[in-house]
């Protein structure tokens, strides 16, 4: 195992690297079981059916957006990045990385490094790992135009 910044990357013997999205790992199964827990004890009771139904569409909401975020980031030896999720996944090539942006969801709680690429895009959480992935992409890509806020580029 290797440690980049504190964050431990998996280096397997074929050469494949792997950036987990910790964060999103651990905070959707922990979002969804406290707001799943105050759902069943709201629609239970008599009187706190409302904070129930809402606790139940904020859980229908957490489960869309886990299925559409991406978990994890693989780079095999050849350059093949693939970005996996629990609803889908995506494949590209590092050479094929065009732009290295940066979004925030919400009110700015969450945000994600987004890769765009020839063909389409994909965002990876915005902890310690899409930040290592990023500095892999750039060092082996030049050409990427990153546009994250001028204190992302910095760290």
């Amino acid at each position: 195992m290797s440690h980049v910044l504190g964050i431990q990357i998996r280096v397997r013997p074929t050469g494949r690297r792997s950036f987990y999205a910790v964060e999103n790992i651990v905070g959707y199964p922990l979002f969804l079981c406290m707001f799943g827990l105050v759902a069943v004890a709201g629609l239970t009771s008599s009187s706190g059916w409302p904070f129930g139904l809402a606790a139940a569409a904020l859980v229908v909401y957490l489960i869309r957006g886990a299925l559409q975020q991406n978990f994890v980031a693989t780079v095999d030896q050849d350059g093949t990045l693939t970005f996996k999720g629990l609803g889908r996944s995506t494949t590209t090539r590092v050479s094929d990385i065009r732009r290295i942006g940066y979004a925030r969801f919400g009110h700015g709680a969450h945000f994600a490094y987004v890769f765009t690429f020839t063909g389409g895009s994909a965002s990876l959480g915005g902890g310690l790992a899409p930040r290592a992935l990023t500095r892999l992409i750039l060092t082996e890509n030049p050409s990427v135009s990153d546009q994250r806020p001028a204190w992302a580029q910095r760290r």
